[in-house]
């Protein structure tokens, strides 16, 4: 594994700003410390139960340095690197192995100035604070939809913002029970041929041919996809003489 990843800011490498990491990311790839409270066990003199651990947010401190060899562009870099401040940042890390990205509020760019013989530098950090603490793949898993189980690829952690799809061909079908690890969500209404139903738990949506479909949106909800229930998926219609297909997106998550 490299010990400076590659960085970039929504999609903007740092190096365009003249800044590089000058030491490892330390705990990148390290698990968020986890609080197991504990509540009262009634009529258990003593005991105790644990309740569902809370995860704390992760904070990200990137060691930076800031080369140039003018003040102006020095000043011109720091100012570049600050506009970041206090915005929500969708911050990637590659290094060559391992490429996973994080959305976190930059709350903090100290940066100390000073010159060696022909280069004027700044030395400091910019520190994040992540309120959802996973990492998460830089691109997306899509996983075939039929009637036959289909296990996810999943990361280390649970997924929430997946997008499922289930299309018609040929005909029409009608009644959808999809299976999702342990979850089994139903949807009761007809899907045109040519046409699908879209159902979107990062935005908790369902549509059908881009028609709002809730209503009619039956048991499941939107559950997370866990890795621990070793996760497949599947659909199956009631009626129609239409092919069932679609898909199931999502991004790997990671502690």
């Amino acid at each position: 594994m490299a010990s400076t990843p590659t960085v970039t800011f929504d999609g903007t490498n740092i190096n365009t700003f003249g800044a590089y990491l000058n030491a490892d990311v330390e705990g990148w790839l390290d698990a968020p410390s986890q609080d197991y409270a504990t509540a009262s066990f009634v009529g258990a003199i003593g005991g105790v139960v644990s309740r569902y651990p809370t995860t704390a947010p992760r904070r990200l401190r990137l060691p930076i340095r800031v080369i140039a060899t003018a003040i102006a562009t020095r000043e011109t870099y720091e100012q570049s690197l600050k506009a970041y401040l206090t915005k929500d940042v969708v911050v990637k890390l590659d290094d060559g192995t391992t490429a996973r990205e994080i959305t976190g509020r930059c709350v903090a760019i100290p940066l100390v100035p000073y010159k060696v013989p022909v280069t004027l530098v700044s030395d400091g950090s910019v520190v994040f604070v992540c309120s959802d603490p996973l990492w998460r793949a830089t691109s997306s898993t899509t996983e075939t939809i039929n009637g036959t189980p289909n296990t996810c690829a999943l990361g280390n952690a649970p997924v929430s913002d997946w997008v499922l799809t289930i299309t018609a061909t040929t005909n029409s079908i009608t009644d959808i029970t999809i299976t999702l690890g342990p979850n089994t969500l139903t949807w009761t209404g007809t899907i045109a041929a040519g046409q699908a139903l879209v159902i979107d738990a990062s935005a908790y949506t369902v549509k059908n041919n881009g028609v709002d479909a809730l209503s009619t949106y039956g048991s499941g909800g939107f559950p997370a996809i866990n890795p621990n229930d070793t996760p497949a998926v599947s659909a199956t219609k009631a009626s129609g003489s239409g092919t069932l297909g679609g898909s199931l997106v999502y991004k790997k998550r990671y502690w």
